[in-house]
C-alpha cells in the first residue's frame, strides 16, 4: 500500500558525512515510531549497514534500534521521515542515482495469528544527488 510513496522525489542530497533521503510512511494512518521493525538503504546496489542510518521524526534523530522502545512518538501519514546514511556518499552532486528502500512496519490494531500485521514494502527510484550542507 502506497509503496511507490515511500522515497519522495528528488529527496536524494549529499552530505558532509554521506548522504540522506526523505521518506514516507506506506500506511493510511499515522503509527508510533516504535512500530518501524525495519529500514533498509541501498544507493546504487550497495546497501548501507543498520549502524550508519539514522531517521529522524518530529525533529528527532534516532537509530532503529532506538526507535523500538519510543512509544511517544507519532509519524503521521503526511511527515517525511529524513533518513540519514553515515556511508561513502554517492559522489558529487549532480549525478544520477539509483536508491531503494525496504520499510518494515507493525500494525498494532491489525492482529494476524495473535501477533501484529508486519507490513514490508519496497521502493525503488532513480533521481540525481543534490548538496546540502547539513
Amino acid at each position: 500500500m502506497f509503496r511507490e510513496r515511500i522515497i519522495v522525489d528528488d529527496s536524494l542530497a549529499v552530505t558532509p558525512d554521506g548522504y540522506e533521503l526523505a521518506v514516507r510512511l506506506p500506511w493510511y494512518r499515522a503509527l508510533p515510531v516504535s512500530a518501524i521493525e525495519q529500514l533498509e538503504v541501498t544507493l546504487d546496489g550497495a546497501r548501507a549497514p543498520d549502524d550508519a542510518i539514522t531517521f529522524e521524526v518530529n525533529g528527532r534523530a534516532r537509530t532503529l534500534a532506538e526507535a523500538r522502545g519510543d512509544w511517544d512518538d507519532v509519524w503521521y501519514v503526511l511527515d517525511d521521515a529524513l533518513v540519514r546514511v553515515a556511508a561513502p556518499a554517492p559522489g558529487p552532486a549532480g549525478g544520477t542515482h539509483e536508491l531503494q528502500v525496504v520499510l518494515g512496519v507493525r500494525i498494532p490494531y491489525l492482529p494476524v495469528a495473535g501477533k501484529p500485521l508486519l507490513m514490508t514494502e519496497r521502493c525503488t527510484k532513480t533521481m540525481p544527488a543534490k548538496e546540502t550542507a547539513a
